[in-house]
Formats: C-alpha cells, sequence, structure tokens
C-alpha cells in the first residue's frame, strides 16, 4: 500500500488488492464523507474517484484550489489513509 502525489497535485492511495478487509470503495467512502464533510466549500471542484476494477482511489482536481487548502485536503486525505490500513477496525 502507497500513497503518491502526482505532478498534476493528484493524491493517490494505492491498496492491496488481495485484502479481504481493506477494500477501495471503504477508503473512497471515508474520503468522500471527509470532503463531503469537513470541506463543503470544495464538493463541487474536488472529486474522490474509484473505478470499480482497480485497487486505488484518488483525490482529483485539487489543482484549482489555494496551495493552503489543498495542502489541507491532502493532509487530512493522508491521515485518513493512515487510520484506515493501520486500523483493525476497518
Amino acid at each position: 500500500m502507497n500513497q503518491t502525489t502526482g505532478p498534476s497535485k493528484n493524491v493517490e492511495f494505492q491498496l492491496d488488492s488481495g485484502s479481504a478487509t481493506k477494500r477501495p470503495e471503504q477508503l473512497y467512502n471515508l474520503l468522500d464523507r471527509m470532503v463531503r464533510q469537513e470541506f463543503p466549500e470544495i464538493v463541487d471542484v474536488v472529486q474522490v474517484v474509484h473505478a470499480a476494477d482497480e485497487s486505488k482511489v484518488s483525490l482529483t482536481n485539487l489543482e484549482p484550489l489555494d496551495e493552503a487548502v489543498a495542502k489541507e485536503v491532502a493532509h487530512r486525505a493522508r491521515a485518513i489513509y493512515n487510520d484506515f490500513v493501520t486500523s483493525p477496525w476497518y
């Protein structure tokens, strides 16, 4: 499992495709809820993306955001990812 920030300011989280307990759909739901509840002002700009046949979840379209806001969103998303990966409750 790893996380990357691409040149286009996307934040991507790669999960182990063989894991029965840490499914990308779960992380997608957590990140989508984070955007809607913690950053309602960016709901119409930032997208949480997950293709059903992939083990990758991404936050895309961070470019239009103010740099400080984009960093805060990315930092919070990474914190959620870290909790998701390490917590036995997911």
